[in-house]
C-alpha cells in the first residue's frame, strides 16, 4: 500500500523532457473504485507512452522504498 505522496517527483531526462506521475480514476465495470498511476511525458497522457528504462528504474526503486506491506502473501 501506498499514499498519493509516495508518489516520486518529475524527473527530467534533459532540458525538454520531463516524466510525472499522477494518480487516475479508472473505474472498471465491476471495481468503481479502481486508480492507476499514469506516467505522463510533458503533462500528456498517452497508453502508448514509451518511458525510459532509467526513468522506470528510479520510479520503481522510490516506490518501493515507500511501500508499507499490510498482507503478507501465502506462500
Amino acid at each position: 500500500m501506498f499514499s498519493v505522496g509516495d508518489i516520486p517527483e518529475p524527473e527530467s531526462t534533459d532540458e525538454n523532457t520531463h516524466y510525472s506521475w499522477r494518480v487516475t480514476h479508472d473505474p472498471l465495470e465491476d471495481n468503481y473504485a479502481h486508480s492507476e498511476v499514469r506516467t505522463f511525458k510533458n503533462n500528456i497522457y498517452t497508453d502508448k507512452l514509451q518511458v525510459p528504462k532509467t526513468i522506470k528504474k528510479k520510479f520503481r526503486q522510490i516506490l518501493s522504498e515507500r511501500i508499507t506491506i499490510i498482507h503478507q502473501p501465502k506462500k
